[in-house]
């Protein structure tokens, strides 16, 4: 039996197969013949090891083993809408410095560390119980975001505002998803915070157009 290899995630996108490398940071794609290959073992079609194994096993992306390492079609349900604050939960004075904070030391930490390892920083820290006031922070913090791009621009900065609102929820026990996902032809990546159906950071105009490949929470 083969896995595919821990840090390695995929989805279907465009009737492609894309992986992401969460280790190196990178995406691509498969050559139509070992894209084939791929295809037959995600389906389980395939006798592992087989045929179908030995290209995506010189390759080390797959390797031996049951279960577990990498996941496919990202769990999540889609995003309907983007979270909009109600007027008592708009972002004040505070909400906005620490929104601005976070993103400046989501780009600091990301010039110096491999995502991998920021990740597993921010899921390993402590974060507060769920109250009954978790909803209404969860719309400051969305607020707090939208004010902030008149000072920080969200163009190309998808990814550290992702991560600075994913710690500023988890910091406050919202259960966000940070979610990355792409699309093809052209290819892009974008990152977002989703909670529930809502897309709380990201924009889910832009959401909308992406195939969601790996999901952290």
């Amino acid at each position: 039996m083969l896995r595919l290899r821990d840090g390695l995630s995929w989805c279907l996108c465009d009737e492609r197969i894309v992986l992401l490398d969460i280790d190196a940071d990178r995406y691509f794609a498969l050559p139509p013949e070992l894209e084939a290959d791929f295809r037959s073992w995600a389906s389980g079609t395939d006798n592992y090891p087989g045929p179908a194994g030995h290209g995506l096993l010189a390759l080390g992306l797959l390797v031996p083993g049951r279960g577990g390492g990498g996941r496919g079609a990202a769990a999540i349900e889609p995003a309907l809408w983007d979270l909009l604050p109600e007027p008592s939960a708009v972002a004040g004075p505070l909400d906005l410095l620490e929104a601005i904070a976070a993103q400046i030391g989501a780009r600091w930490s990301l010039r110096r560390r491999k995502l991998v390892n920021l990740l597993d920083a921010l899921r390993a820290r402590p974060g507060a119980t769920p109250s009954p006031q978790t909803q209404r922070r969860a719309m400051r913090i969305a607020s707090a975001f939208e004010r902030s791009s008149l000072f920080l621009p969200k163009t190309d900065r998808c990814l550290p505002r992702a991560l600075a609102a994913w710690s500023m929820c988890r910091r406050a026990g919202i259960a966000a998803s940070l979610v990355f996902g792409v699309r093809t032809d052209p290819f892009a990546a974008h990152s977002w915070v989703q909670l529930g159906e809502s897309v709380l950071v990201g924009d889910f105009e832009q959401v909308r157009l992406f195939t969601p490949i790996l999901v952290v929470r």
